[in-house]
């Protein structure tokens, strides 16, 4: 038997809406079995818990001054790929733009870019300072604030 275009159309068709029909059934969402089952439950996503981060008894302070430190290293590293980045795009624009326009745009260019390193790397000192923000550490402060602060405030 030879298959004609109307045939194979009218299959493919079928085939369409059986696909149709089964895709929407499972967009539905939960479908009861065939037993006449309740609808089956979606598991509920549980979020995988953290753990705590454990540190030597005297050595907590200085872990968490190195995490913020390089956590402020990465950021600033972050803003000088950003500046560079956004140096070369204009760069090649004003380039494109006319003759010599890259070297006659540099300083706009240039004073752009390193705003926008500026703005990506603000965020660097309060990294830094997450990093002696403990408890610990101002007990240890607290006494050469004192110190410090006595003389100039003596009559």
């Amino acid at each position: 038997m030879v298959e004609t275009p109307a045939t194979t159309s009218a299959q493919t068709g079928a085939k369409t809406a059986a696909t149709t029909a089964t895709t929407v059934r499972a967009a539905a969402g939960p479908v009861a079995d065939d037993l006449g089952g309740s609808p089956l439950a979606a598991e509920p996503q549980t979020k995988k818990k953290t753990r705590k981060k454990k540190y030597s008894r005297g050595l907590r302070d200085l872990q968490r001054l190195g995490a913020g430190s390089v956590r402020a290293a990465e950021r600033i590293g972050r803003a000088v790929e950003v500046g560079l980045r956004g140096y070369r795009r204009r760069s090649n624009k004003s380039a494109r733009k006319g003759r010599d326009g890259a070297l006659r745009d540099a300083f706009e260019n240039a004073a752009i870019a390193a705003g926008k390193a500026i703005e990506a790397s603000a965020r660097a000192p309060r990294d830094l300072a997450k990093g002696l923000d403990t408890k610990r550490m101002w007990r240890r402060a607290r006494p050469l604030a004192r110190m410090v602060a006595t003389p100039f405030f003596r009559r």
